[in-house]
C-alpha cells in the first residue's frame, strides 16, 4: 500500500523543478516523510504556496522538530502564487514594485527636482534606497538595500531606467545610490513576477528578528551576502534579458564622449584640475548638444512627417492639427543644427592643430545663436501646453491617433521614451543652457570669453522668463478649456451661454466653498470658479480614484457685472450651536436676523458674544445675484483669511472687466446733482426728485429743470453747485418742454399747467419779455385738471400736448394745440398778461384740437405720424384720430403664430419706440422688433431682459431698462448687453418727450448715493457715439 501511494506522488511530480534560494536542492532534500497538507512558506496567503514547512516548525511554534522541506506534489502546487497588494507579501518583487511606485507618486507630488517636467516621475538615487529602507525594514545594510534598488531596475521588465541626465548611470549601465544620479519609473504596467528570497522568512524556527548572523541555518535568506541576486522567476513570464540600458541612446552609450577618453594620460597627467573641468564642460555642451539634435529630427521624422500622412486624423483638420501639435519645431531644429555643426567644426578643428583636445573660445559662436532664441522660444513655449492639451484630448477620444503613438513609442529608436519627452525638449533644453554655460564659465579665466559667456546665459535667462510669462498665460486658456470639456448642467436645467472659449478668457481663481441654506443645517460643498467675466458655482463629481470627473452647475452663472459681494452683516447672527461641531450640529435649526432696533436681551447678547457666531460671520460672504434670474447665496470658506482672499480677487476681477469694458460703452455718467436733494424724512429735505427736462436757455446754455415732490429748479447741465429753485409748487409727477413755444409744462397734483420758461431762468441777464406790471408774478396758464399723465409731440405735422383723465373703467384723451407762438417774442407778450380786466380772462395758449377716449385703463400715449398708440396692460392700441370709430384693439396680433412666445407669458407693456424704420415694441420680459406693418422681425435677435425693468428708455440704437438695482443698456438690433450700472434705487426720471422719437441729448435719471445714501444721485446718461 505504501509502494501504491509513493508511485502515485511520484507521478504527479511535474517535469521541471525550480530552486528556492538558500534552500537544498531537490536530490538533497530527497524524504519519504512529505506531509501534503503541512502550511506553507508564505507569510500570509498559506492556500496557494507551492513551499510547505511542519505547523510546529512555523516561527511561532512551540515545538521543534526535524527541519524538512515537503513539497506539495501536486502540479497546480507549482504555480507561482499571485501576490496581493499587503506590503506584508513584500518578498513578491511585484508588490514590493507597487508599494515603490505609489511612494515614487507620493514623493514628486511633494517636490521637484531639475527635470520633474521632462520626466514626471523622476527621483535620485539616494531617494530610491531611502523609500525602498522605509518599506523593508530589514536588517540590512545601505549597500544591500542599493542592491535591492538595482534588482528592480534590472527587472523584466524594469521598474525604472536612468534618465538621459545621467551619464554614469547610462554608460556604466548600474544603478548608483546618489543624489545626483537621476532615474524614471517606465510607463508599463506589468510588474515584475519575481520572488525574492532576500526578503523571505528563514525556515529555521529559531531565526527571528534577531541577527540573522546568530541564524544556524546554511541557507538562511536574512544572509544577503549568500544569496544575493538569487530569485525564483515565473516560467511562463520569463524573458530574455537584455544587458542594455533601456534609456540607451540611439548612439553607442559604451563608447564616452567625455574629454577626458580623448586624450592620452601624459595629457591628463599635465592638464591643470581647473582646465580638466573647463573642457569637460565644454564637451558636455557640444555631446549633448548633439543629443537635442538627434531628438529634434526623432520628432520630425517619426511623428511629425507620418502624422502628416497619416489616417488616423481627419484630412480637412489634419495640417491645423499637426501645426498645433509641433509648432516651429523645424525652425528650431535648422537653427540648433547649425550651431551644432559651427560647436563640432571648432571642437575638430582645436584637435588637428594640435591642441590635443583642448577646445577654447566658444562664446561667440552660442552668443551668435543665442541672440536668435528669443522669436523661435518665446513661439514654442507657450504652445507647448495647447499642444499637449490636444494631445491628451485627441487620445481620449480617437483610438486610431492613440494606436498611433504607441506604435511609434515602441520604436528603438525613442529608447522607451514617451511622446511627451519629444515635444517637451526645446523647453527643457533652454533651461538646461545656463546650467551648462555656467559649468563653463566656472573654469573660464579669459575675461574677453567670460563677458561673452555671461552674455550668452543672460539672454537665455531673459528668454526663458518671457517664455514662462507667456506659458502661464497659456496655462490659463488651457485650464479655462479644461473646465468648459467637464461642465455638465442638470438635465431639466438651462443651459447658459458660459462663453469660457472666448479668445483671451481668463481663470482668476477656483476654489472650495460651502453653502448652507436658511432651512437647513447640513452644509454643501461647491466648488466654485471666478472667471473674468463670471462667476460659476458647481458641484464636482469624483470617481474611485477620487478624481474629478464633471463639474456640474448648481446655481446660475453670476456675470460680474451683476454681482454684489459683500461680507455678512453684523446683525447677521447665527444660533451658537449651529456653529458647533460634533452631535450638536446635526441639531435643525434657522438664520436669526437680530434687526438694530431690537433690545439686547441677555439671551441675545450671549448669542452676539458667542465665538464661533463671530467666527462664521469673519468666514461667511454673501453673494448677490442681481436680475431676473438672480438671488442671494451665503458662502463660507475655511477661514477668514481665504474669505478676504475672495473678496479681494472679485473686486479686483469687478474692477479690471470694467476698465476693459469702458471703451465699447455707449454712454457716459454725467452727474447733475449729488447732495442737494436728501430723501425725504431728513433734515435737508428739498423735495425728492421726480422729473427733469434740458432745454437750450436764451444764450445757447444747455439747461437742465427737474421737478421735485416741493418746487421746479433749474440751473446749468454738468455744473452740481448751480441748481436754484425757481418755483414752489407741490407734488410734482411729470414736467415738459415746448422749446419752439418757450413754455414749461408742469404736472402737479393731477393739474397741467404751462410757465414762460424765460421767466423762470435764473440765467436770463435780460428778458426779452417782461411780465406785465400789473401782475410780478411768473406768467402761467392752467390746461387741464384731473390729469392723470401727459405726453407732448408732433401728429399732423402740429405741435400737440396730450393729456389724459382717468375714469371709472375707461380713459378720456384731449389734445390740445398751442395758439400762442414763442413767448420769447415782443409780439407775442400779450399771451403773458395774466388780465385786461375784472371781468375778463386773459388770452389762452392752447385750444382743444381733438378729445377721444378707450374703454379701458391706459397708461401711456405714444406719436406716430398720423395715429396714436395707447397703452394699457393688455398692449398696444392705435388710434386714428380721422377715423375714431375704428379702433384696432392691439398692435401685436398674438393669433399670429409668430407672436406665439407671448402667449401665457403674462408679460405688461411698458414702451413702444421708433427704431429707424421700425417699431421697438417693449414688455417687462422681453422686447422685440416689428415693421410698421406689425409684423415680427424674425432676422432679429428677440431681446430677453436680465433685470426686472420697471421702465425703459431709448436713444438709438440702444434701449436702456431700469431696474431697482442697476440699469442696463442693450443694442436693440442685436440684442447685446453693452453697458450696466449698478445702483441703489434706480430710476428713470421721465418728461413728456415724444418716447416714439427718441432724444438724442440724454436720459436722466436718479439713485441712492453710495456714501450718503439720505441723499439722492441725479445723473444723466449722456451718449459718447455718433448719433
Amino acid at each position: 500500500m505504501e509502494e501504491t501511494k509513493t508511485t502515485t506522488t511520484e507521478n504527479l511530480i511535474p517535469p521541471f523543478c525550480f530552486k528556492v534560494a538558500g534552500v537544498p536542492s531537490e536530490d538533497s532534500c530527497n524524504s519519504s516523510e512529505a506531509d501534503l497538507n503541512t502550511p506553507n512558506l508564505s507569510r500570509q496567503n498559506s492556500s496557494k504556496s507551492a513551499i510547505h514547512f511542519d505547523q510546529n516548525l512555523k516561527r511561532g511554534g512551540s515545538r521543534k522538530l526535524n527541519n524538512r522541506l515537503y513539497i506539495d506534489t501536486n502540479p497546480n502546487a507549482f504555480r507561482l502564487p499571485t501576490p496581493t497588494d499587503d506590503e506584508s507579501d513584500l518578498n513578491f518583487l511585484s508588490v514590493l514594485s507597487n508599494c515603490f511606485i505609489s511612494r515614487i507618486h507620493t514623493l514628486c507630488d511633494s517636490r521637484q527636482i531639475f527635470c520633474s517636467i521632462e520626466y514626471p516621475t523622476s527621483f535620485t538615487g539616494k531617494e530610491a534606497v531611502d523609500i525602498l529602507c522605509d518599506i523593508l525594514q530589514n536588517y540590512w545594510t545601505r549597500k544591500e538595500y542599493k542592491q535591492m534598488a538595482k534588482s528592480l531596475m534590472h527587472s523584466v521588465p524594469p521598474l525604472f531606467v536612468a534618465v538621459a541626465y545621467s551619464e554614469k548611470s547610462l554608460r556604466n549601465k548600474t544603478f548608483y545610490d546618489s543624489p545626483t544620479e537621476v532615474y524614471a519609473l517606465t510607463t508599463e504596467n506589468e510588474a515584475p513576477q519575481v520572488l525574492s528570497a532576500q526578503s523571505m522568512d528563514c525556515y529555521m524556527p529559531s531565526c527571528r528578528n534577531s541577527n540573522p548572523n546568530d541564524c544556524d541555518a546554511y541557507f538562511c535568506p536574512k544572509r544577503v551576502s549568500q544569496l544575493l541576486n538569487q530569485s525564483i522567476v515565473n516560467k511562463e513570464l520569463q524573458r530574455n534579458i537584455s544587458f542594455c540600458s533601456s534609456n540607451a541612446s540611439s548612439q553607442d552609450t559604451f563608447v564616452s564622449r567625455c574629454w577626458s577618453t580623448t586624450v592620452s594620460r601624459e595629457t591628463l597627467q599635465k592638464t591643470p584640475a581647473k582646465e580638466m573641468k573647463n573642457q569637460e564642460a565644454i564637451y558636455e555642451l557640444i555631446y549633448t548638444e548633439e543629443d537635442y539634435v538627434r531628438d529634434l529630427s526623432l520628432l520630425d521624422e517619426l511623428f511629425a512627417k507620418p502624422l502628416l500622412s497619416a489616417q488616423c486624423i481627419e484630412p480637412e483638420r489634419r495640417k491645423k492639427f499637426c501645426q498645433d501639435l509641433f509648432g516651429n519645431h523645424l525652425t528650431i531644429t535648422a537653427l540648433h543644427r547649425s550651431m551644432y555643426r559651427e560647436l563640432r567644426d571648432h571642437q575638430l578643428t582645436s584637435v588637428e592643430e594640435g591642441k590635443s583636445g583642448f577646445v577654447q573660445d566658444i562664446g561667440s559662436i552660442m552668443l551668435r545663436y543665442v541672440n536668435q532664441f528669443m522669436a523661435l522660444y518665446t513661439e514654442y513655449g507657450p504652445r507647448f501646453v495647447f499642444a499637449e492639451y490636444e494631445a491628451n484630448q485627441e487620445m481620449a477620444r480617437n483610438i486610431l491617433f492613440q494606436n498611433f503613438i504607441k506604435e511609434k513609442e515602441k520604436q528603438a529608436e525613442t529608447r522607451k521614451l514617451p511622446f511627451r519627452h519629444f515635444i517637451i525638449l526645446p523647453i527643457t533644453r533652454l533651461q538646461r543652457y545656463p546650467l551648462l554655460l555656467g559649468a563653463i564659465l566656472n573654469y573660464t579665466t579669459d575675461e574677453v570669453e567670460r563677458e561673452k559667456l555671461n552674455q550668452c546665459i543672460e539672454t537665455i535667462k531673459g528668454v526663458a522668463k518671457q517664455m514662462d510669462t507667456l506659458t502661464n498665460e497659456t496655462k490659463q486658456s488651457v485650464r479655462v478649456r479644461q473646465i468648459n470639456d467637464k461642465i455638465q448642467f442638470k438635465p431639466d436645467y438651462p443651459k447658459f451661454d458660459l462663453d469660457l472659449l472666448k479668445p483671451g478668457r481668463k481663470l482668476i481663481y477656483e476654489g472650495t466653498l460651502k453653502r448652507r441654506s436658511h432651512l437647513s443645517v447640513e452644509s454643501v460643498e461647491l466648488y466654485v470658479f471666478l472667471f473674468d467675466h463670471l462667476l460659476l458655482m458647481t458641484k464636482p463629481k469624483r470617481n474611485a480614484n477620487d478624481t474629478i470627473e464633471c463639474y456640474t452647475v448648481s446655481k446660475n452663472p453670476v456675470p460680474l457685472n451683476f454681482l454684489i459681494v459683500s461680507d455678512i452683516a453684523a446683525n447677521f447672527i447665527f444660533s451658537s450651536f449651529r456653529a458647533a461641531k460634533g452631535p450638536a450640529a446635526t441639531n435643525t435649526t434657522s438664520l436669526s436676523l437680530i434687526p438694530p432696533s431690537t433690545p439686547i436681551t441677555p439671551t441675545s447678547a450671549t448669542i452676539l458674544s458667542d465665538p464661533a457666531s463671530q467666527f462664521i460671520n469673519q468666514s461667511s460672504l454673501m453673494i448677490r445675484h442681481l436680475g431676473r434670474f438672480g438671488s442671494e447665496y451665503i458662502l463660507y470658506t475655511e477661514t477668514p483669511s481665504s474669505r478676504y482672499i475672495w473678496k479681494e480677487k472679485i473686486i479686483r476681477a469687478q474692477k479690471n472687466l470694467k476698465i476693459k469694458e469702458e471703451v465699447n460703452h455707449p454712454f457716459k455718467v454725467s452727474n447733475i446733482s449729488d447732495t442737494t436733494f436728501a430723501q425725504s424724512g431728513t433734515s435737508h429735505n428739498n423735495g425728492k426728485v421726480t422729473c427733469a427736462v434740458s432745454f437750450v436757455g436764451s444764450n445757447g446754455i444747455k439747461m437742465v429743470v427737474l421737478g421735485t415732490e416741493q418746487g421746479i429748479w433749474m440751473g446749468k447741465e454738468g455744473d452740481t453747485n448751480c441748481l436754484k429753485k425757481v418755483l414752489t409748487i407741490f407734488s410734482i409727477t411729470q414736467i415738459g418742454v415746448l422749446e419752439s413755444e418757450n413754455i414749461l409744462l408742469v404736472l402737479s397734483d393731477k393739474v397741467l399747467t404751462a410757465f414762460s420758461i424765460s421767466q423762470l431762468d435764473p440765467y436770463q441777464q435780460s428778458l426779452e419779455v417782461k411780465p406785465s406790471k400789473k401782475c410780478d408774478t411768473v406768467s402761467s396758464r392752467v390746461i387741464s385738471n384731473h390729469v392723470s399723465f401727459f405726453n407732448t409731440g408732433v401728429c399732423y405735422n402740429k405741435s400737440l400736448v396730450v393729456t389724459m383723465k382717468k375714469g371709472i373703467t375707461d380713459s378720456t384723451f384731449k389734445a390740445y394745440e398751442p395758439v400762442c407762438g414763442n413767448l420769447k417774442n415782443p409780439k407775442n407778450s400779450k399771451f403773458l398778461v395774466s388780465k385786461t380786466s375784472f371781468m375778463s380772462k386773459p388770452p389762452a395758449w392752447f385750444k382743444l384740437y381733438k378729445e377721444f377716449y378707450v374703454g379701458i385703463h391706459a397708461s401711456s400715449i405714444h406719436f406716430l405720424r398720423t395715429k396714436f398708440l395707447v397703452g394699457h396692460n393688455r398692449g398696444f392700441d392705435i388710434i386714428d384720430l380721422d377715423n375714431l370709430g375704428d379702433v384696432n384693439n392691439d398692435i401685436i396680433d398674438v393669433r399670429n403664430r409668430d407672436y406665439q412666445f407671448m402667449v401665457n407669458s403674462g408679460a405688461k407693456p411698458l414702451n413702444i419706440f421708433r427704431c429707424a424704420e421700425n417699431l421697438l415694441v417693449c414688455y417687462d420680459k422681453f422686447a422685440f422688433l416689428i415693421t410698421s406693418q406689425r409684423e415680427y422681425i424674425k432676422t432679429q435677435k428677440r431681446i430677453e431682459w436680465t433685470s426686472n425693468p420697471h421702465s425703459v428708455a431709448f436713444c438709438y440704437p440702444y434701449v436702456i431698462a431700469f431696474d431697482n438695482k442697476f440699469i442696463e443698456v442693450i443694442h436693440a438690433e442685436t440684442g447685446k448687453l453693452v453697458q450696466t450700472i449698478l445702483g441703489d434705487n434706480t430710476r428713470h426720471l421721465p418728461s413728456s418727450l415724444n418716447n416714439v422719437r427718441f432724444d438724442p441729448t440724454g436720459i436722466y435719471c436718479s439713485s441712492d448715493h453710495q456714501f450718503k445714501p439720505e441723499y439722492q444721485n441725479v445723473f444723466k446718461l449722456e451718449p459718447i457715439f455718433k448719433i
